[in-house]
């Protein structure tokens, strides 16, 4: 049970940095678009 719940916080965590990531990801991708249209 101890294990289960240590793997379940770390697939959180991991799930939150993917999002994080993506997010950034896609506002660099917008921020070069930007810029490039000036």
């Amino acid at each position: 049970m101890v294990t289960l719940a240590i793997a379940y916080e770390s697939i959180q965590l991991i799930a939150r940095c993917l999002v994080v990531c993506s997010r950034d990801s896609l506002l660099q991708i917008r921020l070069g678009e930007f810029f490039q249209w000036r």
